[in-house]
């Protein structure tokens, strides 16, 4: 009986913090991106670089004039208090070929292609984007207020909006392709509307655990 309630407190109290340790994820929204999913905001012009595939999208970053990608995450029906960051989750290949360009039209040069994210609070190039803090693209990326400019940060918050976009920094015209995009908010929740309160499994939980631990203390007591 003693190890049974030992093992009862346990599964109680793992359940308790397990439970409220993920409190501060808000929420996530993710792009599928394909012609049959989800159209990034940039394609929806008809001078996009971009293509759009059965289920990603190519991006490229060239200079013949066309327009570059980028995508808004839009949260302003997101109930929250406060957000303290954003984690971005890229699923991308070929971000790394090697490519023969040519200088001056003439002489081989071999270009490593180096992509990278550029968050921001809107599409505007002047005052959207932090240009001065661009990170190498990975699977996940973190974005906080010591991670971007604050004032950036601030903008995405109060815009409810946060806008993706992507820099390649080497010679050349590249492109890769992007699957799809999540990103996940970190904050202080909002508090739900009374249709939303969940039933309060883990309180009950730790209301069981609390009886079971009572009881081993009285039946040790006789």
């Amino acid at each position: 009986m003693k190890k049974f309630i030992s093992k009862l407190t346990a599964v109680v109290t793992l359940s308790v913090v397990s439970t409220f340790s993920n409190a501060d994820l808000i929420t996530t929204i993710t792009h599928d991106y394909g012609q049959q999913q989800y159209t990034p905001n940039s394609l929806a012009s008809n001078n996009s670089c971009d293509t759009l595939n059965a289920d990603s999208v190519t991006i490229t970053d060239n200079s013949n004039g066309c327009g570059r990608f980028y995508d808004y995450f839009d949260f302003s029906t997101v109930n929250f208090n406060t957000i303290d960051s954003f984690e971005l989750s890229l699923d991308f290949s070929n971000v790394s070929d090697r490519n023969l360009d040519w200088l001056f039209g003439f002489i081989p040069v071999w270009n490593n292609e180096n992509w990278n994210v550029r968050p921001g609070a809107s599409a505007s190039l002047n005052s959207g984007y932090d240009y001065s803090h661009d990170q190498d693209i990975a699977t996940t990326i973190t974005i906080d207020a010591n991670t971007v400019d604050a004032q950036i940060f601030q903008n995405m918050i109060t815009n409810q909006n946060f806008s993706l976009m992507f820099a390649e920094e080497s010679m050349g015209s590249d492109s890769f392709t992007l699957n799809s995009a999540s990103l996940s908010i970190f904050g202080t929740p909002g508090e739900p509307l009374a249709a939303e309160i969940p039933e309060p499994a883990p309180l009950a939980l730790l209301a069981l655990g609390m009886f079971a631990l009572g009881a081993s203390k009285r039946r040790n007591a006789k």
